[in-house]
């Protein structure tokens, strides 16, 4: 509730507002799929490294980014300077930016602007939660909605080359939307790369390898 009332201030001085507040929690769904790539991640981290420890798991679960998430909206002829006032106002209130990733530049299948800030959490073995803060356009927002099935395709198709179609597809209308003026003043450029074609079939590989776990 403090950094839902918060972040409403925030939007409404600066000329936006927040969307899909009903959908400020990660779903149980994603959040366990969030949460065994890590896992996996880790797992793969203690051999190389020969660690026999037992795995952090609740440091894990922790270390989601984004099992609290808002989308402020701004419009695009003012979204540069209202970024730039909501993060100082962020930072003033004692919300330090701890994750800046600017996706404006372009290249990929997403546009908009997303950050992590965290706030005092005591269940938390580090003792904060992290959440995350989208700043989307109007045109950036509607574009992420209705590209959600080719997200869904790159996210977990097995098929290398439908993979592949749908991040050029999703590319390519995220290439149309209009990108607002002094955006890439904002720190922290960056892109979500397509895996290249040896790393898309090392996964394909490694999904079918698991898919047989159980009966090997």
């Amino acid at each position: 509730p403090e950094i839902t009332t918060l972040l409403q201030g925030v939007a409404s001085a600066n000329g936006g507002e927040l969307n899909g507040l009903d959908h400020k929690f990660k779903g149980k769904a994603s959040m366990q799929r969030k949460v065994r790539k890590l896992v996996q991640s880790a797992e793969m981290k203690a051999l190389e490294k020969h660690d026999d420890a037992p795995l952090d798991l609740v440091g894990i679960v922790w270390s989601v980014k984004d099992s609290v998430r808002y989308t402020m909206i701004v419009p695009t002829e003012t979204y540069t300077p209202a970024v730039q006032q909501a993060m100082s106002q962020m930072e003033a209130r004692g919300y330090a930016p701890e994750h800046l990733k600017n996706y404006w530049p372009g290249g990929d299948g997403y546009q908009g602007i997303n950050f992590n800030y965290s706030v005092p959490c005591a269940p938390s073995p580090s003792g904060r939660l992290v959440f995350e803060l989208q700043f989307h356009t109007p045109e950036s927002f509607a574009f992420k909605m209705r590209s959600h099935d080719l997200y869904e395709i790159v996210r977990s198709a097995r098929d290398p080359d439908a993979k592949r179609a749908a991040w050029e597809e999703q590319a390519r209308q995220a290439a149309a939307v209009p990108v607002p003026a002094g955006v890439l003043s904002i720190p922290h450029p960056t892109s979500k790369a397509m895996p290249g074609e040896v790393e898309l079939y090392a996964e394909l590989a490694l999904k079918r390898a698991m898919a047989i776990e159980d009966v090997v």
